[in-house]
């Protein structure tokens, strides 16, 4: 089982790793479609879906340390049934 801290570092980090990329995909795209936005803009547009990130990827993550053994255990029983029923 993970600790909360080592949860809220895993998601830091793969939301800054999102977020790095999310900076220079803008700049590529934006620019590719003709809207020209400055360093300073996409940083703010890819901090704000960072943050929603580190939300999603802790909530995630904290769901299935609580309900992981839970969700593997229904699903080997329906394996079961289904196999039964063939």
């Amino acid at each position: 089982m993970q600790s909360k801290k080592l949860t809220l570092i895993e998601a830091v980090t793969m939301a800054l790793t999102g977020y790095i990329f999310s900076v220079l995909g803008q700049m590529l795209v934006y620019e590719y479609k003709g809207l020209i936005l400055n360093i300073r803009e996409c940083m703010l547009i890819a901090f704000l879906f960072f943050l929603f990130s580190i939300g999603k990827n802790f909530g995630i993550r904290r769901f299935f340390e609580k309900f992981g053994k839970k969700i593997m255990k229904y699903l080997k029983l329906r394996k079961r049934k289904k196999i039964k029923k063939t």
